[in-house]
């Protein structure tokens, strides 16, 4: 009689346990840093704020919410030192929304846990399988954002 081998979770349960793992120690380390104020909607408009100044409204289409949502979550930013408000240079009825130093900061410090992240990632699985792993990854986005 053979043992049936384990059966694994889903995909997508896999990825999601994955992801919130890892979003948990870029978190906890942010906040050891003294970025602990800052939620993961405000997170990703700073990092749409990378590229450069934007206004409340490309943030909140970036972000996939409403204008209104994405207006106080800014205002949130804008408290805790992450952005600046300014109006529009070609149109005074809308805000131009900037990183202010905090937010650069808070975007670097990111960045370098992401690695310190991706370097622990590689001393668990391996650099090959880490590799393997980030191209089949990469496989299974492409695709899903051409299905749209």
């Amino acid at each position: 009689m053979s043992k049936l081998a384990p059966t694994l979770p889903p995909l997508l349960s896999l990825l999601s346990r994955a992801t919130e793992q890892e979003r948990r120690a870029l978190v906890y380390e942010l906040a050891a840093r003294g970025f602990d104020d800052l939620g993961l909607a405000g997170a990703r408009l700073l990092a749409r704020l990378a590229d450069g100044a934007a206004s409340i409204q490309l943030l909140a289409a970036a972000a996939g919410t409403t204008k209104q949502f994405a207006a106080r979550e800014v205002r949130k930013l804008e408290r805790a030192g992450y952005v600046s408000v300014a109006a529009s240079h070609s149109d005074a009825r809308a805000a131009s929304v900037t990183l202010a130093r905090r937010g650069s900061q808070l975007l670097e410090e990111s960045r370098q846990l992401k690695l310190a992240l991706t370097a622990r990632a590689r001393r668990r699985l391996g650099a090959r399988d880490l590799a393997t792993l980030e191209r089949l990854l990469v496989a299974l986005i492409e695709p899903a954002q051409e299905d749209r």
